[in-house]
Order: structure tokens, then sequence, then C-alpha cells
């Protein structure tokens, strides 16, 4: 693991050379909101103190309690983030990435992809 890399509880998060968050879960993870606040602080000095877009691949993921759900769709998790694309394959990925688009419209662009190089090309619209 580089300097760009962490490994979390629920996965691995690291910032690409175009200064992209990626983010993948273990597989068959089940991720509770302790989990999802501790993956948060973990992976929070890859930010730098700057705001980056961010990947999320959501097709390793069994399940997320709606706690953790909500969390990441806070203003503590979105305040550092410019865009979010979500990475899917299955049904239930598509629900839990429906249901955090739903909750954070608002706070910042987010778009679901089934295609990681179309997802990374729209995330490099939102680089600062």
């Amino acid at each position: 693991m580089t300097s760009n890399s962490v490994r979390t509880p629920t996965g691995m998060s690291y910032l690409d050379t175009y200064g992209i968050i990626h983010t993948s879960y273990n597989e068959g993870m089940e991720e509770t909101l302790a989990e999802a606040q501790a993956s948060v602080r973990a992976a929070l000095p890859l930010f730098g103190g700057t705001r980056h877009p961010v990947l999320v691949d959501l097709r390793a993921l069994k399940s997320q309690t709606r706690d953790a759900r909500s969390f990441y769709g806070s203003p503590e998790v979105t305040r550092n983030t410019t865009a979010l694309a979500l990475l899917v394959s299955s049904r239930v990925s598509m629900v839990i990435a429906n249901f955090f688009i739903s909750v954070t419209k608002s706070a910042v662009p987010s778009r679901m992809f089934t295609d990681e190089a179309a997802a990374v090309d729209w995330l490099k619209g939102y680089l600062v």
C-alpha cells in the first residue's frame, strides 16, 4: 500500500493520478454505521484537505444498514466530495445506489454506472 491508498474496515480506498478517490468493498461486506464511520475516518487523509470526486464500487457489497447509507449522505461526508459515481452490477447494489442518490441529490452531483471507465470519465468533469 502507498501513501495514496488506505485499507479500511470495509475495503480499500485510493487516490488515482487524476485526483479521483476510488473506494471498493470487501467481498460480501455487510456494512454497519460504525464501519462506515471508521472507513470515512481512515480515508480522510487521502483527500489532503481538499475536495475530490469519488468513485464507489458497490459490486462486492452485500448489504448496508439504513444508518450507514444516511451517514454517507451527511454533510460530514459530502463536504469533501465534488461528485459521486456509484459502480453497480447487481439488483441489490442498484437498490442501494438509487437510495443513496435520492438521499444525496442536493448535496453533490451523483450518478450510477455499470462501466468503470465511463464513471471515471464523468468524474473528471468534477476535478477541482
